[in-house]
């Protein structure tokens, strides 16, 4: 049940990207959601982040170096006998290269108690949408240690757009994503709630990031992402040891 759960999400997921592809809206489809499973011309592949440290999954070259940490399902869904090793994505770190204006984009999940799942009307009514110059309220993020609000911030080499989506609740507050345009490179990073878990609270409380490259240069891609695309090759040991479940 769990892996069609997944399956679902991921060709939801794909028919979202078909579309946008039609209309000129990105160049490449990949990324990765969910459990994590990654996704490249019609190709998933489910693998594990290690929790506690940040694993770097891909390269582009002399524009950015993006990291993965992993993390969990929560305890109580492990209590009610779910097996829980490298569910999710819990935070991203993208490095700037010498053709970027940044040095460190850092972004984790919140653990806010104000995301506590409520139903409507009860008492701690659901939260406004954060406006610009204001903070996000699922995820935390950083550019070069300032934190970055709601709103469009312009760089000499690209712009990084932080916005929440009023139509898709995360507990009291909503979905938020990043996006991170370069020249000839643009990705998005999006709070999700764990929608494989029927109760809602646990669901907000397995709050996780998903992670879409939407422009980028296939031919100077390295790293564990491209490895499993196929862009890259012979895949390497390490690559390896990620498509490998870790002993619960």
């Amino acid at each position: 049940a769990e892996e069609e759960a997944a399956k679902k999400m991921a060709e939801e997921e794909a028919k979202k990207r078909a579309e946008m592809e039609r209309l000129g809206l990105i160049d490449e489809g990949a990324g990765a959601m969910g459990d994590p499973v990654t996704w490249f011309n019609g190709l998933m592949t489910r693998f594990y982040i290690p929790e506690g440290f940040f694993t770097r999954v891909i390269d582009f070259a002399d524009l950015a170096a993006v990291s993965y940490r992993g993390g969990s399902l929560p305890a109580e869904s492990a209590q009610a006998g779910r097996a829980s090793y490298g569910d999710y994505i819990k935070a991203v770190r993208i490095e700037g290269g010498a053709a970027v204006a940044f040095k460190l984009i850092q972004i984790s999940v919140s653990t806010a108690r104000a995301l506590a799942y409520k139903t409507p009307g009860a008492d701690g009514a659901l939260i406004a949408a954060p406006l610009p110059g204001t903070a996000l309220l699922t995820m935390n993020v950083t550019m070069d240690g300032v934190p970055l609000l709601v709103g469009r911030h312009s760089l000499s080499t690209g712009v990084v757009t932080a916005w929440a989506n009023p139509k898709k609740r995360i507990g009291s507050a909503y979905a938020e994503s990043i996006h991170i345009a370069l020249p000839g490179f643009a990705m998005r990073i999006t709070s999700s709630k764990a929608n494989k878990l029927a109760d809602p609270e646990l669901q907000v409380k397995g709050l996780h990031l998903d992670c879409e490259f939407l422009k980028f240069d296939r031919t100077s891609v390295r790293g564990p992402l491209p490895e499993m695309w196929g862009l890259v090759e012979p895949m390497s040991e390490a690559t390896k040891a990620l498509l490998v479940p870790p002993k619960a």
